[in-house]
């Protein structure tokens, strides 16, 4: 994805849980992105130095786990949010 896409994107969503009042959600996506971006930037390192590190890619892959499982709570506020609405 490119950079600033995935910035813009990240933007919106925290604006969005902040302006519904979900402060501890938007911690908890925030946290978990962070989480993912480091283990990845981890496993792009030692791939790029030729290594091939299953620590890393194992981190990596728990830190998506992770990540995916907030950002379904995220799109289910969403969703929620949008019926309310409609």
């Amino acid at each position: 994805m490119d950079p600033e896409i995935d910035a813009q994107l990240t933007r919106e969503v925290t604006d969005a849980l902040r302006a519904a009042g979900h402060e501890a959600l938007l911690l908890r996506y925030m946290a978990a992105l962070q989480w993912f971006n480091k283990t990845r930037a981890e496993l792009d390192r030692a791939n790029a130095e030729g290594q091939i590190n299953d620590a890393a890619q194992e981190a990596m892959n728990d830190a998506l786990e992770d990540f995916e499982r907030v950002e379904a709570e995220v799109m289910a506020v969403f969703d929620r949010l949008d019926e309310e609405r409609g």
